[in-house]
């Protein structure tokens, strides 16, 4: 066990002492679906390693984990989402690079009570500007989650001088989605 720790460990120092690893953490804005098939505005948070796959710089793997969470009246819905990310940096100006990435994503949210996985595809379009990072990131999920709501209804009865109370339940089945714009800094 001690072994393949060590070696993991040499592996990780191999690769930072080779590449130039970059980071970024981005805070901004976006819609996500938030149970019964609504859709809300929400803030979000992303934190991203850049960790280059060529000697050239060109190609990078990017894991991120994002987070969303909306809450309002009457609703919560907590997004987190873990996007394994492949790019390439496409230089189109002094110390600025166009950055589109694809991926699968991976995570877990919570709306309503009733929670699911997110397994599906994910993309992003970044663009670095010196230290600045601005992008546009979304994924979609082919898990389907199931909401069911409980409710109850009332209605006077005249003839037996009382509220007679009525429950019903109902079931819904749709896909989880997230499209942000994040702003943030890269180190």
């Amino acid at each position: 066990m001690k072994k393949c720790i060590i070696t993991l460990v040499v592996a990780l120092m191999a690769i930072g002492a080779e590449a130039q690893v970059t980071w970024n953490v981005r805070l901004g804005g976006g819609i996500m679906e938030n149970g019964m098939a609504h859709v809300c505005v929400a803030p979000r948070l992303s934190v991203q390693s850049n960790i280059p796959l060529s000697s050239d710089l060109g190609w990078v793997f990017s894991p991120t984990l994002g987070s969303s969470v909306s809450i309002g009246a009457d609703y919560y819905s907590i997004h987190v989402d873990f996007p394994l990310l492949i790019g390439y940096k496409a230089p189109i100006g002094r110390s600025k690079l166009f950055i589109p990435k694809i991926g699968p994503v991976f995570g877990f949210n919570k709306a309503y009570g009733s929670s699911a996985f997110i397994v599906g595809p994910s993309a992003e379009l970044a663009f670095e500007i010196g230290h600045f990072v601005v992008a546009f990131s979304g994924y979609y999920s082919f898990v389907k989650r199931k909401y069911e709501d409980i409710g109850v209804s009332y209605y006077w009865d005249s003839s037996r001088y009382q509220n007679v109370y009525s429950y019903y339940s109902y079931e819904q089945k749709h896909s989880v989605y997230n499209a942000s714009l994040t702003l943030g800094y890269k180190f």
